[in-house]
């Protein structure tokens, strides 16, 4: 029987956003994760795989150039890029494969997640990009379609300096710290940078980004991006909340000592990879 680890520790408009790109070094022999993408959990909504169907979709392109980490860049805000009422981006390979997502947000971010999480936006001065990358970055520029793979990649990159793992066990060794399970997301898993396998509640150390997993199956099932400020969130905006910190602690189990001294309100955006009602909770040991 597998035990999973909590822990008892406890209108300017200034763009940012936020880098994320997941390894996962736990991957063997192809394959892949997940099988859709959906964002948001409120109202999902199914966002493309292929750059074909981005288009289709009404997406723009907005890079003129490859990049090699991440490829082609794609918003629903115009060629110009994200906006406050589109905060989100689609990346793709040169072939036309999905390579990754993203956000972009209006406030500064903590200065101590610069720039190995938040990396300034390359194509919109004084913006900042969250982009979650899903393909090795050999596979960006190079033309080539990843046939080994299923539709979303095998990879996720936050930053180039933290690994996320596929799998929780391996999350848990390389100190990823277990919440609560949220049916229809899994179990909310935390990293803290000054304290790897505990938690501080120290925003400034806190890595905005928190993988979730089945309870059955322990695979990764989806993220969620957090920016501890209050933005334009469902039914006015494309972000989740505003929540007061007592609501975001609702991600971890109880009496864990949850409590983010100086932040009164977080936004979030989840990522789904896969069939979102496989996440009962049913055996997890704390669950909301």
């Amino acid at each position: 029987v597998h035990h999973l680890r909590t822990t008892t520790m406890g209108s300017r408009r200034v763009l940012s956003t936020l880098v994320v790109v997941f390894m996962f070094s736990d991957v063997s022999g192809g394959g892949g994760f997940g099988d859709r993408l959906l964002r948001t959990f409120l109202k999902f909504a199914v966002e493309p795989l292929t750059m074909q169907e981005a288009a289709q979709a009404g997406w723009s392109p907005v890079s003129k150039v490859c990049d090699p980490e991440y490829g082609y860049s794609f918003s629903q805000g115009g060629a110009s890029g994200p906006t406050t009422a589109h905060p989100y981006m689609m990346y793709f390979t040169k072939a036309g494969q999905v390579a990754g997502f993203g956000i972009r947000v209006w406030s500064q971010p903590t200065p101590s997640l610069v720039p190995d999480f938040w990396r300034p936006s390359p194509d919109d001065k004084g913006a900042w990009d969250l982009i979650v990358a899903t393909r090795n970055s050999s596979m960006m520029c190079s033309g080539q379609n990843d046939t080994q793979n299923g539709p979303l990649g095998d990879v996720v990159t936050i930053g180039s300096t933290l690994p996320v793992h596929m799998t929780l066990e391996k999350a848990e060794e390389a100190g990823w710290v277990g919440g609560n399970c949220i049916k229809g997301m899994g179990i909310h898993y935390s990293y803290d940078l000054a304290a790897k396998g505990n938690l501080t509640w120290n925003i400034n150390s806190f890595v905005p980004v928190q993988p979730m997993y089945n309870v059955a199956s322990h695979a990764l099932d989806a993220v969620l991006l957090m920016v501890p400020w209050a933005t334009l969130t469902e039914p006015f905006g494309n972000f989740e909340g505003p929540f007061t910190d007592s609501l975001y602690c609702k991600n971890f189990c109880e009496n864990t000592g949850c409590h983010f001294p100086g932040v009164s309100f977080f936004s979030t955006m989840h990522w789904m990879f896969s069939d979102t009602s496989l996440n009962t909770c049913e055996g997890a040991p704390c669950q909301l």
